[in-house]
C-alpha cells in the first residue's frame, strides 16, 4: 500500500494511534492522546523522506489498549509508490453514439409512459361510473330504512349507550388508574435496583482515573510526560502500565504505587 491509501484507510476506520516500524524495529512511536492520528501520519511521512527505499510497516490502534493492525508500506525513491491509472479517452464518434443511444432510450420510455397514462385514465373513468352506481344504491337504501325504521330499536340503542357511560367508563378509568399505579411501583423498583448497582464503583476505572491525573501532574517535565504517554499507548491494562513505569523509572513507580 502507498501512504495515501493508508491515510484514507485510517480515516475511514477511525484509528486513534499509529506508529512506524521496519523489520521489527520501531522507528516512530505511537502518538499520545494530545496528538491526533492524522498529525502523527504527517510526522511519519516527513521522517520517511530521510530513509532509503524499502518495505515498512505502519501499526495502528483503535484505542491505547486495543489490538494492533499492521499495514505494509512500499516506500520507493524517497516517496510513496503511487500507481497512476490512465484516464480513458472517448473519441467524438463514441460520444455521439452514446448521446444517440440515450435519446432513443428516453423516447421509448416516454412512449411507454403515455400508454400507461391512457390505460390509467380508462380505469379512472370505470371507477367513477362504479362509484356513481354505488352512491345511487346507498341513497335508495337510506330511504327504505327511514320508512321502515322502528323507534324501539333507536330507543334500545340509546339506553345501552347511557348504561355504558354510567357504569363502563368509571370501571375503565379505575382499571387504568390501577395500571398506572402498578407501573409506577415497577419504575420505583427498577430505580432502586439501578441505584444499588451504581453504588459500587469499578476498581479498575478508579485506578485508570488516578493514573490519568498522576500523568497530567508531570506536565512540568516534558521528557517524563511524553514517555508516560508512550507507555500508556503501548499498555493494554493497568498492570502493564505499572510494569512499564517500573522499567522506565523505579522512583516514579514507587510514587504511583502509593496512590493506587
Amino acid at each position: 500500500m502507498d501512504i495515501n491509501e493508508i491515510k484514507q484507510l485510517i480515516d475511514e476506520v477511525g484509528y486513534k494511534y499509529c506508529s512506524l516500524w521496519q523489520s521489527g524495529n520501531k522507528i516512530e512511536p505511537y502518538n499520545g492522546f494530545n496528538m491526533s492520528c492524522a498529525d502523527k501520519l504527517d510526522a511519519i511521512e516527513r521522517r520517511l523522506k530521510a530513509f532509503p527505499s524499502g518495505l515498512y510497516q505502519i501499526k495502528c490502534k483503535l484505542a491505547s489498549r486495543s489490538k494492533e493492525d499492521v499495514f505494509d508500506l512500499d516506500w520507493t525513491n524517497g516517496k510513496s509508490n503511487l500507481s497512476e491509472q490512465p484516464i480513458p479517452v472517448i473519441d467524438n464518434m463514441n460520444s455521439k453514439l452514446l448521446e444517440n443511444t440515450t435519446i432513443l432510450n428516453l423516447s421509448i420510455e416516454n412512449a411507454n409512459l403515455k400508454k400507461d397514462v391512457e390505460r390509467l385514465n380508462d380505469q379512472v373513468a370505470d371507477l367513477e361510473s362504479i362509484i356513481a352506481d354505488l352512491e345511487a344504491q346507498v341513497t335508495n337504501n337510506e330511504s327504505l330504512l327511514q320508512e321502515n325504521a322502528q323507534p324501539t330499536l333507536m330507543e334500545n340503542a340509546k339506553s345501552f349507550v347511557e348504561t355504558l357511560m354510567e357504569y363502563g367508563v368509571p370501571l375503565l378509568n379505575q382499571h387504568w388508574e390501577l395500571k398506572k399505579q402498578q407501573m409506577e411501583i415497577e419504575r420505583m423498583k427498577y430505580g432502586m435496583r439501578s441505584q444499588v448497582k451504581q453504588s459500587a464503583p469499578d476498581p479498575e476505572k478508579v485506578q485508570i482515573r488516578i493514573i490519568g491525573e498522576w500523568v497530567e501532574s508531570k506536565k512540568g517535565d516534558p521528557g517524563i510526560y511524553e514517555k508516560l504517554h508512550e507507555i500508556s499507548a503501548q499498555s493494554n491494562s493497568v498492570q502493564e502500565f505499572m510494569q512499564g513505569v517500573a522499567q522506565f523509572n523505579p522512583e516514579l513507580y514507587a510514587e504511583l504505587s502509593q496512590q493506587i
